[in-house]
């Protein structure tokens, strides 16, 4: 069972206090709000390529259509040894801005 924190104490925000007080970044808001006003569009020429001639053009537009409506799929990994593996391995993605 999880603890009821309560609504105050640590881990709990202070009224009035945001969680996020420099907002969205401003330049990726734009990015993806100009990405959005283009989608539509981009669906149907990607629809349009999936009938291309050229198959391998047909295969990337299907695979990205296909991204976009059911979710790219979940990677795997088959580890390989001799049993003395650790009972855990933790894989993090550190955005490349933060690598930095």
């Amino acid at each position: 069972m999880t603890e009821d924190r309560g609504t105050t104490g640590p881990g709990r925000l202070q009224k009035g206090q945001s969680g996020n007080p420099g907002g969205r970044p401003k330049l990726e808001g734009e990015i993806r709000d100009l990405a959005q006003r283009h989608g539509n569009a981009a669906l149907k020429r990607l629809v349009q390529l999936m009938g291309a001639k050229n198959e391998r053009v047909a295969v990337a537009a299907a695979h990205a259509i296909l991204d976009r409506a059911c979710g790219k799929p979940a990677q795997g990994i088959h580890l390989k040894g001799d049993g003395n593996l650790p009972a855990l391995v933790k894989v993090e993605f550190v955005h490349p801005k933060e690598a930095e």
